[in-house]
């Protein structure tokens, strides 16, 4: 299991740094604009080069759906959106 050094696992609730907009690639269902401050879980992080010092961390929003009650979904590269990744 991949983390981002102490700051992020699997499991942890992080906070949205900025305003961001979900599913605006088509996936999952019609874009939704979550505000600063959104929270949502850790599912998986995952360093897919081993060569570099990415990783892309998928999560779970917590208090938001889609039209037809899916759980809205997002991923990052950097883990950079969330707030905790500063380590604030």
């Amino acid at each position: 299991m991949a983390t981002l050094g102490h700051l992020i696992q699997p499991g942890d609730i992080l906070t949205l740094q900025s305003e961001r907009t979900a599913n605006k690639y088509g996936h999952g269902g019609d874009p939704i604009d979550l505000p600063a401050g959104a929270r949502a879980i850790v599912l998986r992080i995952n360093k897919p080069f081993a060569s570099q010092n990415c990783h892309y961390v998928d999560v779970h929003f917590l208090d938001y759906q889609n039209a037809n009650g899916t759980p809205v979904r997002g991923g990052n590269w950097h883990a950079g959106t969330f707030t905790e990744y500063w380590g604030s």
